[in-house]
């Protein structure tokens, strides 16, 4: 997709066009998979701090503060300073209490996929309900004390609306994608990709990130490579650019994964 040289460009070029026009397309192939993904795992202090700076823009500190109201004045999320983003495998009888009261609410929103969620709970497995993977707290989930959203703020409505959806989405189907790469040959070496998705299934993404345009990049059918014309093509010269300032989403990532790269596993560790 990128050359380095205008030599190594030219090259190709050369290969693919004849008095400045494309050749004819020699084959096309298509190589589809289907793709299953589950909802990401339910919120730590950091990933909802995250998540609430890119999507309202909050500081970290302003996030934990609007947390730490609905857990202290309101005890409608559980303990908030924690690093986990699992549960206790001895918790879904819990979980199945917490959705069957938010099945009760008058609010739509709070209401809304509780049957579907409930039902996906004793099939969640380790990926939501791991020992191993919970620490001294685990996950902020929604507890049983389901709120009169007149009684919370501006603010803590939003946090509360995130953890309640995570929390919802997490024993929901996953989002079942067809995705196919087609790369359209002109001679025999040299050969344009194409990618394309269509969405099966919605899953869990009906309830917490859903689109309207999941078949924008749907490609169509090809019988054969003569149906197919190179129209036209356009050469691009671009500069790379050096990466971003960081947010303080992006920071609170970088702060999480310091080490990652380093090769020394005991200072990776640390």
């Amino acid at each position: 997709s990128r050359f380095d040289t205008k030599d190594s460009m030219q090259t190709v070029l050369d290969r693919i066009t004849i008095d400045g026009n494309l050749k004819d397309v020699t084959q096309v192939l298509d190589y589809s998979e289907t793709k299953e993904s589950y909802s990401p795992p339910l919120y730590s202090l950091l990933q909802i701090q995250v998540r609430a700076s890119n999507l309202f823009k909050f500081s970290p500190d302003h996030t934990l503060s609007v947390v730490q109201s609905l857990y202290e004045k309101h005890k409608c999320v559980t303990y908030p300073r924690t690093d986990s983003s699992h549960l206790p495998e001895d918790y879904p009888k819990e979980c199945k209490g917490v959705l069957a009261e938010l099945a009760k609410s008058s609010n739509e929103g709070l209401k809304s996929f509780t049957k579907e969620a409930l039902s996906g709970v004793d099939t969640a497995n380790k990926r939501v309900f791991n020992n191993k993977k919970v620490s001294d707290h685990f996950a902020i989930i929604p507890t049983i004390n389901v709120p009169n959203l007149s009684d919370l703020s501006a603010d803590e409505k939003k946090i509360y609306d995130l953890i309640v959806k995570r929390f919802k989405a997490v024993f929901l189907p996953p989002k079942i994608t067809n995705t196919t790469q087609r790369f359209t040959y002109i001679g025999e070496i040299d050969a344009f990709r194409t990618t394309g998705s269509v969405v099966i299934s919605k899953g869990w993404t009906e309830i917490e990130k859903g689109s309207d345009d999941d078949t924008k990049d749907l490609l169509p059918v090809i019988g054969d490579a003569s149906e197919v014309n190179g129209e036209s093509y356009e050469v691009q010269e671009k500069q790379t650019q050096p990466p971003k300032l960081h947010t303080e989403a992006t920071l609170l990532i970088a702060m999480e994964n310091a080490g990652r790269t380093l090769e020394d596993k005991e200072y990776r560790d640390a």
